[in-house]
């Protein structure tokens, strides 16, 4: 399903999506705090594959549009970032809500290309690892460890 065709599917193709994007943020933020208990660098590593997995796994289990899962999952991250209060939550926000979309996207490209989930979902890590490094690296950014929220 493409994104232009999501509002025309049925109601509770939509709701499934949206419950399973919502699950997925709190599963991911609840992996991500345990994972913020490991050593060094080793959570922020770790975090995207946890993050896709949380996201792509559940939607291709139950059927529900990987895309949309995603986009949700951007929507839940992008408003804990709003609320948190800090200096550019509110543009956090904003990019939380656009990466994780990017990254639904290129999930559901290459599942539609290799026809398989495994390298769907690794491409989909690959590229959120990268947007951590840049983000990290360049942006001057010191990684959530999950400890800190």
């Amino acid at each position: 399903m493409s994104p232009l065709e999501f509002f025309t599917a049925a109601p509770g193709f939509l709701l499934r999506s949206v419950l399973l994007g919502l699950f997925a943020a709190g599963l991911a933020w609840h992996l991500n705090k345990c994972l913020g208990r490991l050593p060094g660098a080793t959570p922020a590593r770790l975090a995207p594959l946890v993050e896709e997995a949380a996201k792509t796994v559940p939607a291709a289990l139950f059927a529900a549009d990987i895309f949309s899962v995603h986009f949700v999952f951007g929507l839940a991250e992008g408003a804990w970032e709003f609320g948190s209060g800090r200096r550019n939550g509110f543009y956090a926000g904003l990019w939380a809500v656009v990466t994780h979309s990017v990254f639904g996207f290129i999930t559901v490209f290459v599942l539609q290309t290799c026809g398989s989930l495994a390298p769907a979902l690794a491409a989909a890590c690959l590229s959120h690892a990268v947007w951590n490094h840049v983000v990290f690296r360049y942006l001057k950014t010191a990684p959530k460890t999950g400890a800190e929220e």
